[in-house]
């Protein structure tokens, strides 16, 4: 047990950051959580990661799925414990995305209706 806190201490939170490079949006597959916009923050206490998310509206029927993909993902890296936190104080917006998801967005989606959503 020893040398796995050995490890653990070795990890990043750039590691995390890049673990969940692989969640993938269950709504929209081809891109990221991290794409989205809806990872706000990752931290790491002894043996536990801690992400907190945002999902794009209160109500997002995703939010259970998410939190699992995510703690899956993690706990790859080895950790004891992922703690995934859903912050429903912070509104999420698209300004959150990274400019390569909105593009991709507009690819996908060219009903006027739901691109001038985004």
């Amino acid at each position: 047990m020893v040398s796995k806190m050995v490890e653990l201490i070795n990890h990043t939170v750039e590691e995390i950051w890049s673990a969940l490079e692989n969640v993938k949006d269950p709504e929209i597959p081809v891109l990221t959580v991290v794409d989205m916009g809806i990872i706000t923050s990752v931290e790491i206490s002894g043996s536990i990661a801690i992400v907190t998310m945002t999902p794009t509206f209160v109500g997002c029927p995703a939010i259970g799925v998410m939190k699992k993909s995510i703690q899956e993902e993690v706990s790859k890296l080895g950790f004891e414990e992922v703690v995934v936190h859903v912050d429903f104080e912070t509104q999420w917006t698209s300004d959150r995305m990274k400019p390569e998801a909105k593009k991709q967005i507009g690819k996908i989606w060219t009903s006027s209706t739901v691109y001038n959503r985004w």
